[in-house]
């Protein structure tokens, strides 16, 4: 007998100024687990009837358990159809963790039609979404651009549901931030990270289910993306290649700047002020509404500005670029991470910078190549010896051969 992830959607109900949609999710063991978003009631009428942004909140469960989804209610055709293509993806990807599953709804609606040409970005406050709200509300983008009236920022993301006041600051210094812009902030919460495991892979989905709620008034959704074509990485939730298959033909998900650097960015936002007072990149520090000065996300930042010639904004709080880089030779960074940090050294040479700075960031790059090199050394050779232990003598010459080359 086939088990089903049911999803049921609910009256939307008001309450303490806030209007909750919401959906029953009931497993094969019966039990109901409500997903929700709540939203100011002004925005209520932007919300669409269908249950595409519970599906999509939901695909990523449903692969993990094998779990075909049963719909009670209406979804949209092209996303079904698009959905099956992003289960694809991601099956051959990881085949170890996500299944291809069936959607099955109430109603398939064909031959979407798009409501207008307004979109909706989901924002942040960081250096990507700030950069897609200034080439698309400034023209810097030439065709690409699109017609963005607002700008969505959720709590439940990177700030916890239990953290309101938290969520209530970063989001003020954002509408300080898109207001200056001429958009409007909608700001949401979803509990959307209940029901995930893996936020590495899932947070694509998260974006765009939150973004398609208010396909009844929007007709495009822009995803800021954080990496560029260059330098693409799989598997990742959110990236150009799957990121539109989260979409309707009425409701297109578009993952913006995927050809532009942070470096680039940094230089696009340098003289829009609100954006220099108000960036917010950080989401390891203490205080989640402001940036920490001394993670790896703040320190890089400031050093992308820097790179291009300008001042780093004194919101990042870094004191000082030497600190900054003295802070970074005691953070373990990856190595990917360690080829953006290179990617900036390079800018700065190109560019003559001679700051003290510059010949830091040198060596410390240097040093955490070859950290980074015995770490992976260090892991070749445990493999090889569990090999041995749990395979045998001959296997574990074999192997050995292997590893080593």
């Amino acid at each position: 007998m086939t088990s089903y992830l049911h999803i049921r959607p609910q009256a939307s109900q008001e309450t303490d100024n806030t209007v909750k949609i919401s959906a029953i999710i009931e497993g094969k063991e019966g039990s109901g687990k409500e997903l929700w978003f709540r939203l100011p009631p002004e925005h209520l009428s932007s919300v669409t009837e269908r249950a595409d942004p519970l599906v999509t909140a939901m695909i990523f469960p449903a692969m993990r358990n094998a779990t075909d989804i049963r719909v009670h209610g209406s979804v949209s055709l092209s996303l079904l159809r698009n959905l099956d293509e992003f289960q694809a993806a991601w099956n051959c990807w990881r085949p170890d963790r996500y299944h291809v599953i069936n959607v099955i709804a109430d109603e398939e609606i064909a031959g979407d039609v798009k409501v207008s040409d307004k979109a909706v970005a989901a924002f942040s406050g960081g250096l990507d979404s700030c950069f897609t709200v200034w080439r698309h509300t400034t023209g810097h983008c030439g065709r690409l651009k699109r017609n963005l009236k607002a700008a969505l920022m959720v709590h439940g993301f990177d700030i916890p549901l239990h953290e309101p006041d938290v969520f209530a600051n970063a989001a003020e210094r954002s509408q300080a931030i898109v207001e200056s812009a001429g958009l409007e902030l909608i700001p949401m919460a979803c509990n959307f990270r209940e029901f995930g495991d893996d936020w590495e892979d899932e947070h694509g989905a998260a974006l765009a289910s939150c973004l398609s709620l208010l396909s009844k008034d929007f007709s495009i959704g822009l995803v800021a993306g954080s990496h560029v074509y260059d330098t693409l990485l799989f598997p990742w939730g959110s990236n150009p290649l799957t990121d539109p298959m989260l979409s309707s033909d009425a409701f297109p998900i578009i993952y913006d700047s995927a050809s532009v650097s942070r470096l680039q960015k940094a230089k696009g936002i340098s003289e829009w002020e609100e954006a220099m007072r108000f960036l917010r990149v950080c989401w390891q520090g203490k205080h989640k509404d402001r940036n920490c000065g001394g993670c790896l996300r703040c320190i890089a930042t400031a050093l992308c500005f820097a790179a291009m010639g300008v001042e780093h904004p004194a919101c990042l709080g870094v004191p000082s670029l030497d600190e900054g880089v003295k802070r970074l030779r005691t953070l373990r960074i990856k190595p990917v991470a360690v080829t953006r940090l290179e990617e900036i050294l390079a800018a700065a040479k190109e560019a003559e910078i001679q700051a003290s700075w510059v010949g830091a960031l040198g060596r410390c790059i240097h040093r955490k190549r070859r950290q980074n090199r015995r770490s992976s050394s260090k892991l070749r050779q445990g493999t090889i010896e569990l090999v041995r232990r749990v395979l045998g003598q001959d296997m574990y010459y074999k192997i050995k051969g292997l590893v080593t080359q």
